[in-house]
């Protein structure tokens, strides 16, 4: 083997070690094989390279213990990776069912309070937690065509659509055209909530 592989060998199995120690339990199986084959290396800063003091001819198995701590350690940085993407990227597989219950009739018929839902969907007054968790819903939905909603908020959404277009079409109008100005999300909404209206 020669010199320079040799220490590229050894300054792989350097950093391998440093990372050994911090991760894997079987860190000292692998000091107590590489003292019995004599394999010295000389303490390393960053910027200093290693070198052998013994034994050079050990280098294969100091070679193939690198090799296999790689792997090890490979194999826990991608399996953490995937889990945490898995976690970041999967969907919630529904909204929050905390407002199923709530008396939507009495909602619609309070003038009142339906305006002050208006006012705050459009950003024109105040949101109570009610209207802000609503507003943060509404384009999410929209994108999915509620493929998250609960039968039940299904239901709820499909009444308060309903009555709001007949009811109001002005702010319905209104309501259209901030979240959905080019009528992307029309089609899958109606097939979604409202059949084929």
């Amino acid at each position: 083997m020669r010199p320079q592989s040799l220490r590229m060998t050894f300054s792989c199995s350097i950093d391998i070690f440093l990372i050994v120690d911090l991760f894997f339990p079987q860190r000292d199986a692998i000091s107590t094989n590489l003292a019995h084959h004599r394999i010295r290396i000389k303490a390393v800063s960053p910027s200093s390279k290693p070198s052998v003091l013994q034994s050079p001819s050990k280098s294969v198995y100091l070679t193939r213990c690198c090799s296999s701590s790689i792997m090890n350690f490979l194999s826990v940085v991608v399996l953490v990776c995937c889990l945490f993407a898995a976690v970041l990227s999967a969907p919630a597989e529904f909204y929050t069912s905390q407002f199923d219950n709530i008396d939507i009739e009495s909602i619609l018929n309070n003038e009142k309070l339906l305006d002050n839902y208006f006012k705050c969907l459009m950003d024109e007054g105040p949101c109570t937690l009610e209207g802000r968790t609503l507003k943060s819903l509404v384009p999410d939905a929209l994108n999915t065509s509620c493929a998250k909603c609960t039968d039940k908020q299904k239901q709820i959404a499909r009444r308060v659509i309903t009555f709001y277009l007949d009811k109001y079409p002005a702010n319905s109008a209104r309501i259209i055209k901030k979240y959905d100005p080019e009528n992307k999300f029309k089609d899958g909404i109606e097939k979604a909530l409202l059949g084929s209206r």
